[in-house]
């Protein structure tokens, strides 16, 4: 998780460390991120899912190091300063003490950063329920309000190689900036609806074609219930997770990528549906445009957790930057890196596309000019590091 990262940086004496490595930390995969590729690598890479997984560890932190450099040298110059920090000595801590450090930093964090995840939280879950009729409880679905946003600005996405019959696509895109995980979880409902709807569609063809017989087969064997069987996949699923518990010892940081060979397999374990893979595979078209949406979902807006934790720790300007500055980056990446692979398609349309990306991207830097103007002078600031228990 990345918000433990930013928190970190208090430790580091001078602002100007501080802000750059806060501004290098969402470009850092976190485990929330890793559902996601592994979705994906099961639906278009399910034979090398895990080098999919390691290019894109890479490639995240290669553009960590780029914005730090960039940071470094437009927005906060200065002279490098070598990072030492005098090591107090060391006593066993009371618990007394424990706890009153944990209540005033847990305090602080909920009532500052706090403030700013409920916000975004109860907006993308009150639109990801209410529906466009005026209804309530309608998550996940595409007649919730949140659903018809992301059938609207799906063309904003068509650069990358999002069609329009894809709009789940951009909803994940919206509840990702709640919780990475979200995607997952969002693009399952959606997909699966779809392909449900598509499965209801054939059959009533099917039945038109004087095929009712097979089709009402079907249909009960959907719709059978059995409580025996149910119980039966409880009790299993209580074996199944505590037979994990060895796993999650064995890879403590659950970057592990297994054989995705098997598609129901793979979908099963990462509880979606083999429908959803199917029509992801079907709307993607490709696994190149796959890979395009995977770069804007590792490099765009972290989620709202990482967001209010920037706030708290850099304030309002550097977190208003760091949105739009990943948001640029994600999109721009994504969008070139399809525009140059089907460059051949549309040339004039590619180019314009990139050339769009770059003003963007120079943009970007101008507004982060402004910032070495409004700190200039100012030197660095020291971060004051005070004990628990300590009397002023």
């Amino acid at each position: 998780c990345n918000v433990p990262a930013i928190m970190a940086t208090r430790t580091m004496d001078r602002a100007a460390d501080r802000i750059i490595t806060i501004m290098m930390a969402p470009f850092m995969s976190c485990g929330a991120r890793l559902p996601v590729y592994v979705l994906f690598a099961t639906a278009f890479w399910p034979t090398n899912g895990q080098n999919l997984v390691f290019g894109l560890y890479i490639i995240g932190i290669i553009a960590a190091i780029i914005t730090g450099f960039l940071v470094k040298n437009i927005a906060l110059p200065g002279e490098v300063s070598a990072f030492v920090m005098e090591i107090p000595p060391y006593h066993i801590p009371t618990l007394k003490g424990v706890m009153l450090r944990t209540w005033d930093r847990l305090k602080g964090f909920v009532i500052r950063a706090g403030k700013v995840i409920v916000m975004i939280v109860a907006c993308l879950a009150f639109l990801n329920s209410w529906g466009v009729d005026g209804s309530f409880g309608n998550e996940d679905s595409d007649n919730s309000v949140l659903s018809e946003i992301g059938k609207t600005i799906v063309p904003v996405f068509k650069p990358m190689g999002i069609s329009e019959e894809n709009w789940p696509a951009a909803v994940g895109v919206f509840t990702g900036i709640l919780a990475k995980e979200a995607v997952v979880g969002t693009m399952n409902s959606l997909y699966d609806t779809m392909a449900r709807e598509a499965n209801e569609k054939a059959k009533t063809d099917a039945k038109e074609e004087g095929k009712a017989e097979e089709a009402a087969a079907e249909e009960e064997e959907e719709e059978g219930f059995s409580f025996m069987g149910t119980l039966a996949e409880a009790s299993q699923s209580v074996v199944d997770n505590l037979s994990d518990l060895a796993g999650a010892f064995l890879d403590p940081l659950g970057i592990k990528v297994d054989d995705l060979s098997d598609t129901a397999a793979a979908a099963e374990e990462q509880e979606v549906t083999v429908d959803t893979v199917k029509i992801m595979q079907s709307l993607f078209g490709s696994s190149f445009a796959a890979f395009c949406y995977l770069l804007m979902v590792l490099l765009y807006v972290p989620c709202g957790a990482a967001v209010a934790t920037v706030y708290r720790e850099a304030g309002a300007a550097w977190t208003v930057f760091l949105a739009a500055w990943t948001l640029a980056v994600g999109y721009s990446a994504a969008t070139v890196t399809y525009r140059l692979g089907t460059f051949a398609e549309a040339p004039m349309q590619s180019v314009i596309y990139i050339l769009a990306c770059a003003v963007i991207i120079g943009g970007m830097l101008i507004w982060m000019r402004t910032f070495a103007k409004n700190n200039r002078g100012k030197g660095p600031k020291v971060i004051p590091i005070t004990q628990v228990g300590a009397k002023a």
